[in-house]
């Protein structure tokens, strides 16, 4: 759809945001989040999960992998139409955690996968997008990327 005429044809400067929908795991959407991820060839990508969900959403018998594996595959899945593409951060939603247990959760994912942890709405996203515009990596993404763009 509309990913297609947004990438990667924009000015270098700027980035689009495009929200994922569904995911690479889920047996009734797949195919539409593999569609998303090929056709906005991000170059950066939010990876979302639900703390403590095993399972999809109201499929019992399809267990959610390591969240090691689901950045690898979403990786894998977006570098067939943009060889850069990362994940560049994790998503929680933590509204089933008490505040301190959230913290705690986030810090410890954080230091798991090194990369900047956060739930938008306990935390805010100041952090995620502090990241991306750290000098550091605003060079090295604008070297490797020349638009940016960021799935989550």
């Amino acid at each position: 759809g509309e990913e297609g005429y947004m990438a990667p044809a924009h000015d270098a400067q700027h980035w689009d945001l495009v929200e994922g929908k569904g995911s690479l795991f889920h047996p009734a959407y797949a195919a539409v989040t593999l569609g998303r991820v090929n056709g906005s060839q991000p170059d950066m990508m939010i990876l979302c999960h639900k703390a403590g969900l095993v399972h999809i959403d109201q499929h019992k018998d399809y267990m959610i992998p390591q969240l090691s594996e689901c950045i690898l595959m979403y990786e894998e899945a977006a570098r067939l139409t943009n060889r850069n593409a990362a994940v560049v951060g994790l998503s929680f939603n933590t509204s089933t955690m008490v505040e301190g247990a959230a913290q705690d959760y986030l810090s410890a994912m954080e230091k798991t996968y090194g990369l900047p942890c956060f739930d938008p709405v306990r935390t805010g996203v100041e952090r995620m997008v502090d990241y991306i515009q750290d000098e550091k990596q605003e060079a090295r993404f604008y070297k490797l990327f020349p638009h940016k763009q960021c799935v989550s």
